[in-house]
């Protein structure tokens, strides 16, 4: 009465498998054949994000990235490296970039084996980029000693605001005039 059974333990490979059935009447069916192809299940890759330097790094600077892969039944055939910014970054297992977006990165690597599958987003490195204030001293001025000199500076921060306004009027690095407001 069990047409329907589960068979476990076929080695990989192609099996040839047979059916016959037999009646109430004692009389069997003529064979039927079919083939069963048993294959090794893919194990996926692991990606392994090595490093990613210099962290954290200001706008414009040279940032390396590097990422190997490994899988233990087959190839590694392809590399992702995807920021949560900037989007896809590379297709390489090691580059490096100059022009990554201000702000908090997730940085993921990933690789893809030779089966087509790829690795877990498991791997994954922060990556702040950020931008130094550009302080603007304004225009070269010529004076008369005894005369007051008007300084007016300025200041411009694409990832915050100016917190401190300071000159230092002999360049001895001690700065005769500061203020948090402006820099008048």
């Amino acid at each position: 009465d069990d047409e329907d059974f589960i068979a476990t333990g076929l080695t990989i490979g192609t099996h040839a498998i047979t059916f016959i059935v037999q009646d109430n009447d004692g009389d069997w069916s003529e064979w039927d054949n079919t083939t069963v192809l048993v294959i090794y299940p893919n194990t996926p890759p692991v990606g392994t994000l090595d490093s990613i330097e210099p962290l954290p790094a200001g706008k414009g600077d040279e940032v390396t990235f590097n990422g190997t892969g490994s899988d233990s039944d087959g190839t590694v055939v392809a590399y992702l490296w995807e920021s949560s910014i900037d989007g896809e970054l590379s297709t390489e297992a090691n580059f490096s970039s100059n022009n990554l977006s201000l702000g908090h990165h997730t940085i993921t690597f990933r690789v893809q084996d030779n089966d087509g599958d790829w690795s877990s987003y498991s791997d994954y490195d922060t990556l702040w980029i950020y931008a130094v204030p550009v302080a603007i001293a304004g225009q070269d001025s010529t004076g008369t000693p005894g005369v007051p000199l008007q300084f007016s500076g300025a200041a411009t921060d694409e990832d915050g605001t100016i917190a401190k306004y300071e000159w230092d009027f002999d360049g001895d690095g001690v700065f005769e005039w500061s203020s948090t407001e402006n820099g008048l």
